[in-house]
């Protein structure tokens, strides 16, 4: 399991300071320059292993060195990842590029536990992406002596099939990829819109804890959990989320914890700083443009009316 890109960010700044022209400009570039820095790798989270590759918002890893489905499994976790999760044969295609000539290599997913119903190892949940991955005539669970085939692994080709677990054979771990880039979107007078990408695409649902700590009392207070549904492997939007409760012109430290089906994450929480505004939320209070177009449109029909008929009055008189 990768860690996630840990951030810290101060919305509000209040300091006055004198300079001239070209004083502030460099200073400008300079901004300027670390914030593209900055936001690259917001933005393009680096892969935590060595030798692991980037494929689309996931991080893989082909090991070689031959070994059982569990084995495998293990090695993997060790690593802090998991044998991998998998959905597509061009997703497959780019993992397996220019890697050393194999036989077979395990994937993440398994029917030891109910026969035919294959399971992600990472999520717990039914491998349903492998109804449009398995090779001719697979899986057909040819059994080998007392040992059914409950493990999946792919072939060069790049599609699946099943075999004993006891097989040694190569192997795919994939870096559960975690949270990043936590923004704050917008800051209220008591709250704060939070966004984040929930990383970890096509893998399985994540719970977000989300606390916060009074930078001046130094109190922490657990804020709530709200649970992500299976995120689209090709989709990297950002969640929002919005934290309540705050007090009046506050400055606050933001903790975003995760954790997915089958346990917690060893990815690192996001953290960002923020402060409330000392002023009323003046866009929840605002008047609607609608209303002020009446407002405005109103009185000047009503003088028009007035006018019109008063003109109307002086010709008939006359």
């Amino acid at each position: 399991m990768g860690n996630s890109v840990c951030t810290t960010l101060i919305v509000t700044t209040k300091t006055t300071v004198n300079m001239d022209n070209g004083m502030l400009l460099n200073i400008l570039w300079i901004l300027y320059s670390l914030h593209i820095f900055v936001d690259g790798q917001d933005d393009i989270p680096i892969c935590k292993e060595k030798g692991s590759r980037r494929v689309g918002e996931l991080c893989f890893q082909f090991n070689s060195s031959l070994a059982t489905w569990n084995q495998a499994k293990k090695n993997c976790e060790s690593k802090g990842m998991t044998l991998a999760y998998v959905n597509s044969v061009n997703q497959i295609k780019e993992i397996l590029e220019n890697q050393p000539m194999f036989d077979r290599a395990w994937i993440g997913a398994s029917d030891a536990r109910k026969e035919g119903q294959f399971v992600w190892v990472a999520s717990d949940e039914n491998a349903t992406e492998l109804s449009l991955l398995w090779s001719r005539g697979e899986p057909n669970n040819m059994r080998r002596g007392r040992e059914d085939e409950d493990c999946v692994n792919l072939f060069p080709s790049f599609y699946a099939n099943d075999d004993p677990c006891s097989f040694n054979m190569s192997s795919i771990c994939m870096e559960q990829l975690c949270p990043y880039n936590i923004k704050v979107e917008r800051v209220f007078v008591d709250k704060v819109l939070l966004s984040w990408i929930p990383g970890f695409n096509g893998g399985p649902p994540q719970t977000f804890r989300i606390k916060y700590q009074d930078l001046e009392t130094n109190v922490s207070r657990a804020a709530g959990t709200v649970t992500v549904p299976r995120v689209n492997q090709t989709s990297s939007s950002p969640f929002e989320y919005l934290l309540q409760g705050l007090s009046t012109g506050k400055q606050y430290k933001i903790y975003v914890d995760a954790s997915i089906k089958n346990g917690k994450t060893a990815c690192t929480p996001l953290v960002i700083t923020t402060e409330t505004t000392g002023t009323p939320d003046t866009q929840n209070r605002s008047i609607p443009y609608w209303l002020i177009s009446v407002l405005i449109s109103v009185p000047l029909v009503l003088a028009s009316s007035i006018v019109t008929c008063f003109i109307y009055k002086r010709k008939g008189s006359s």
